[in-house]
């Protein structure tokens, strides 16, 4: 459209191209294989199309990425056409798109009329979610195989999903049981690259079934890439389902434990399930003779009915119910045993004492069958799979000679031989090594016959062991306990035996930064002997000098210290430059062993993980507000809590393409433009500025905006004495002077005023007395601020009364903490002490020289 502008007599032609602003997607986004249905809204084509234009004359068309779309409709409802302004709003179907990214769409309306409508809009596809779980099933009662903090859980791993903040963004459901935390919640969440691990309290149900799985993102997502921070973009809701099968279990014995001494006539086993004396109970074995009394836990049955008073000298089954045991062997004798004593008898859960009640058993192994049947009154029964059960002479004892101290115990690489007696066993060198037969859990190992006993002790022999490796035994915290047995080659059948423990070199469980990330905190998977005191000097010693100096993983002078016998930390020194998922290597020279200093040394490699709660770095910008055509301009970004290790920066500015290409490709924290600013090409704009940290660890911060605005008029900027940012102690008076810089543009800098003030969202304030002044120097007298605090004040310039001639710049202050003052009352710095006199030191005086000192007593009066 042309206009013309006439004054004076003279007239200035001008032309005016209107163009159609961007349409909207709703949803603007989708799974990239397409078939989805969208709204798209188009502004300014006037009168909409009919229904029929859309669907049958084919005058409206749509493509995404240039490929084709559907178009379903128009919504006659949602669309309006007035004086004022006209929405069209359309219904199509998305196409497939690769690869998985943001796209540009458009709509096109060609009226019968003639001419053409276009429109633009924004569309971001992915891939779709995916769920897997492990486990996937759980009995009817909610138990799985994964049982976390004592709660039986289901991972779920959510694969193309946003990242999530609490459980709250998420909603789960088990069919129709809504996990609100009242049968079933979120546990635990753990975010990774593209996706959200998920562990889940699985809920009970009341029959056998598999139900879907539902999980839906309900949380708040970023915006696009394309988007602008505070918009609003509506997005396809991001859910997955699968399969969950519950079942009923079959009956089961968990676990059998036998204890040839008892702790009490009520009780086999301690608390600790140990017999009389912490004596270890043997599994799968009893006495010939029948003593003693087997603890047995049966799951999956239904509850038996006993007397559960505690008065009484036992538990023993009531009449409702009925419980049998029978050990048998093909084409043998079968013996019949009895329920000593009920422990207790749940839902699904049932712990028994069997007794044999002393009859003699051939020497043997017997199939044992347990007959449950919880009501008399009823043929149901249940029976538990058949397990061995093996009798034998428990009148032989096997004793390891204690000669280290540690008992039957050593290293999982076998160690060094050692020596045992057997009781009732009368050897010679001969028929030591072509009868017996020595294992260790199964693992065959040899001996060597030492003699016979004389006197009282002339039928126990003495013989050396030597272990065999046992690197492949399972463990736990560092520790397999295996049965040391000697038996007879010819028939297999055992002499006697005991409990053996091989001890491993301490493993790292993990190894992570703090949510902080200045030290590095490392779990073992046992009890150590810490190996070294925690001097800065152990970091050497432990890792190796080539891992400790300047420029190495963990820096010069780096610390090493144990905050339990399991848990070590690192405090990186100066210039370290580990960052999470590098390894680290415990050196053997440390010596670094078991709480008892029988297993090997450590030489354990970890990787360093990220925190598991990492903090996000916050992001302050020094910029002034407002600069002049004629002035530079200097933005500084720099985090609330400096930190020593690398800081990666990125910019961007949010509504300026022709400034937005230097920012991004700035990279460092400061961009700086010269005078007349040439990257800020339109004069009295605002300039929204993005800047975002990412620190060594991987974490980013949130996105801190700037807003500046390039002025068509001459303003002065702001030059502070000392530089920003300053760090300083409490205990020391502060003086920051702002000065007035012009730039060459001409003006008049007779009349200045000063302002100080807190900048809006300073981490902490200055009182406002301090800062009461129109002078460009400030003053704070020493002790007006807290230490360990970030303060941003603000000093706005203003030239003569006109306000739009003021320029604003922000001052970051950081006090830092004094190191602590130790003293300690009670002799000079050495003193020789009587063990015949209390001897007393105090460390009272020491202090904090950051904290306000107490108040002085009140005055005494008489």
């Amino acid at each position: 459209q042309e206009g013309v502008i006439r004054s004076g007599g003279q007239e200035f032609a001008f032309s005016v191209f209107y163009t159609l602003p961007l349409a909207t997607a709703s949803p603007i986004d989708g799974v990239c294989g397409g078939g989805e249905t969208i709204t798209v809204s188009a502004v300014g084509w006037g009168a909409a199309p009919t229904e029929e234009e859309v669907t049958t004359d084919g005058l409206v068309s749509a493509t995404i990425g240039g490929v084709a779309c559907t178009v379903l409709g128009i919504d006659t409802a949602q669309s309006i056409a007035t004086d004022t302004l006209s929405r069209t709003v359309l219904t199509i179907r998305t196409p497939p798109l690769s690869p998985a990214g943001s796209y540009t769409g458009i709509v096109r309306y060609t009226p019968a009329a003639g001419g053409e409508l276009v429109s633009t809009f924004n569309f971001d596809c992915g891939d779709a979610v995916s769920l897997s779980l492990a486990p996937s099933r759980a009995t009817i009662e909610g138990k799985t195989e994964l049982v976390l903090a004592q709660t039986s859980m289901t991972e779920a791993v959510l694969a193309n999903f946003p990242p999530v903040a609490t459980a709250a963004d998420l909603s789960v459901s088990f069919g129709s049981v809504l996990c609100d935390g009242s049968t079933c919640s979120v546990q635990r969440l753990d975010n990774f690259d593209g996706g959200v691990r998920a562990y889940i309290a699985v809920p009970p149900v009341t029959s056998a079934k598999t139900v879907k799985l539902d999980i839906s993102f309900q949380g708040t997502e970023s915006p696009p890439t394309w988007g602008v921070a505070g918009g609003v973009y509506p997005r396809t809701t991001k859910r997955a389902q699968a399969d969950f099968t519950y079942y009923v279990p079959s009956p089961e014995m968990l676990w059998n434990r036998f204890c040839l001494e008892c702790v009490s006539d009520t009780s086999c086993l301690d608390a600790s399930l140990q017999c009389a004396g912490g004596g270890t109970p043997r599994e799968g074995r009893m006495a010939i003779n029948g003593q003693g009394r087997i603890t047995v836990v049966l799951d999956n049955v239904p509850p038996i009915s006993y007397n559960n008073n505690r008065a009484a000298s036992h538990g023993p089954v009531l009449p409702q119910s009925s419980v049998t045991i029978e050990f048998s062997q093909t084409g043998g004798q079968t013996y019949y045993g009895s329920v000593y004593r009920v422990i207790y008898s749940e839902a699904t859960q049932s712990m028994i004492e069997i007794s044999m009640g002393g009859q003699m058993i051939e020497p043997g192994t017997y199939q044992t069958l347990i007959t449950v049947q919880p009501s008399t009154q009823s043929s149901q029964v249940y029976q538990p799979s058949v397990f061995p059960m093996t009798f034998e002479n428990t009148d032989r004892k096997l004793v390891c000679v204690d000669q280290s101290g540690t008992g039957c115990t050593g290293p999982d690489t076998g160690g060094s031989s050692f020596q045992v007696t057997v009781t009732l066993l009368p050897l010679t060198a001969e028929s030591a090594s072509e009868l017996l037969k020595w294992e260790f859990g199964g693992i065959s190992a040899s001996a060597q016959f030492v003699s016979m006993g004389t006197g009282a002790d002339s039928s126990t022999a003495t013989l050396i062991v030597s272990p065999p490796d046992c690197s492949s035994c399972s463990f736990s915290e560092g520790k397999a306990k295996e049965s040391l047995t000697v038996s007879y080659l010819a028939d297999g059948s055992e002499i006697a035996s005991t409990d053996y423990t091989f001890v491993r070199a301490p493993a790292v469980v993990e190894a992570r930064f703090d949510a902080s990330g200045s030290r590095i905190e490392i779990t073992f998977d046992q009890v150590t002997n810490e190996a070294q005191d925690g001097t800065v000097g152990a970091c050497a010693t432990l890792f190796g000098t080539s891992a400790v100096g300047a420029g190495t993983l963990l820096g010069a002078d780096p610390l090493c210290a144990w905050d339990s016998a399991r848990l070590l930390y690192i405090e990186p020194g100066n210039s370290p430059s580990v960052v999470p998922g590098d390894t680290l290597t415990l050196s053997s020279g440390a010596n670094l062993r078991d709480g008892d200093g029988v297993s090997p040394a450590s030489t354990a490699t970890f990787t360093v993980q990220v925190p598991s709660a990492p903090v996000k770095p916050q992001v302050l910008i020094d910029a002034p507000p407002s600069f002049d055509l004629c002035s530079s301009f200097e933005a500084k970004a720099a985090l609330v809590v400096p930190s020593s290790r690398p800081v990666t920066w990125s910019w961007r500015a949010l509504n300026d393409a022709p400034l937005n290409g230097p920012l991004v490709a700035l990279g460092g924290a400061t961009f700086f433009s010269a005078s007349g600013t040439q990257e800020f090409t339109t004069l009295d704009k605002e300039y929204q500025i993005g800047v975002t940290a990412t620190d060594f660890m991987g974490t980013r911060s949130q996105e801190t905006l700037l807003y500046t605005v390039k002025k068509g008029r001459p303003s002065p900027a702001v030059q502070f004495i000392p530089t920003a940012p300053f760090s300083t102690y409490r205990n020391q008076d502060i003086e920051i002077t702002g000065a007035a810089v012009f730039s060459s543009c001409p003006v008049d800098t007779s009349d200045l005023s000063f302002n100080w003030t807190n900048a809006a969202g300073s981490p902490a304030s200055v009182p406002p007395q301090h800062l009461n002044t129109i002078f460009p120097k400030l003053l704070i007298p020493a002790g007006s601020l807290e230490a360990g605090k970030t303060f941003v004040l603000t000093l706005t310039i203003r030239m003569g009364a006109d306000d739009t001639m003021t320029t604003s710049s922000n001052y970051v202050l950081h006090t830092l903490f004094r190191p602590l003052t130790a003293l300690i009352n009670g002799g000079a710095s050495s003193v020789i002490a009587s063990s015949q006199s209390p001897f007393t030191l105090s460390g009272s005086a020491s202090r904090d020289p950051d904290a306000d000192p107490p108040p002085p007593p009140p005055p005494l009066f008489s």
